[in-house]
């Protein structure tokens, strides 16, 4: 039962933090990781980079059956990757 929703930057420090959880704590929680905004300008080629080490660490370090919310909000939402619409994007990299 999810008992705690940690509010996280889905940066490696964070996502190196969440494997080293015991067990019993990662089935109490589900994260809610916000894509980390950079100072430089987000475009689309960053952003598939960003986004592609975010999936990567999070499978490592969460796991690929583990729940998570996941946000892009302060992501300009008129930016699109391969034609694709960033959440649209995001998600899929993330499945």
């Amino acid at each position: 039962m999810i008992q705690y929703i940690p509010f996280l930057k889905a940066k490696r420090g964070e996502l190196n933090a969440m494997s080293q959880l015991a067990p019993n704590v990662k089935q109490g929680i589900c994260p809610f990781f916000d894509f980390p905004l950079k100072k430089e300008n987000t475009d689309s080629t960053s952003y598939k980079h960003a986004t592609q080490s975010i999936a990567a660490g999070l499978t490592k370090h969460w796991g690929s059956d583990a729940e998570f919310y996941f946000d892009n909000f302060d992501i300009p939402q008129t930016l699109e990757v391969d034609s694709t619409d960033l959440y649209a994007y995001v998600l899929k990299a993330l499945k």
